[in-house]
């Protein structure tokens, strides 16, 4: 879970520590659930986290470490339903080499044929993770 859990109901920030407990060890597949969360504001606090270690080196991999998924894989593959074409400030920083998916239909209607087709069209991708 990823997110401010800090101004979350005090019930639901337990229900959260338990579930994230349970699936620690868990490695076939990662879901992230994004509550009270927004990009920028994820940014902003991993600056702020990075100018209160002692570590004064700034690359991409000491900044990771300060982001809310830094135990979390970046995600291969972001499908966005509702027609919409925007990240709408969701994991700005680890979409960066991600394949991007827009799906016209509604969540609801979204089904396994939609999500085999765009897993086909991901194998089919070439990826270079911004190398030529």
């Amino acid at each position: 879970v990823i997110g401010v859990k800090k101004k979350l109901p005090s019930d639901i920030i337990k229900n959260i520590k338990i579930i994230e407990k349970r699936t620690l060890n868990n490695k076939k597949i990662t879901i992230n659930l994004a509550l009270n969360y927004g990009s920028k504001e994820e940014i902003i606090s991993a600056c702020k986290k990075f100018l209160l270690t002692k570590n004064k080196k700034l690359d991409v991999n000491n900044f990771q470490k300060m982001l809310y998924t830094k135990n979390i894989p970046d995600p291969d593959i972001l499908i966005r339903t509702g027609g919409t074409r925007r990240l709408s400030n969701f994991l700005l920083w680890q979409l960066a080499y991600s394949e991007l998916f827009f799906v016209d239909k509604m969540w609801p209607e979204f089904n396994d044929i939609d999500y085999s087709n765009i897993i086909e069209k991901f194998k089919q991708t070439k990826r270079n993770f911004g190398s030529l």
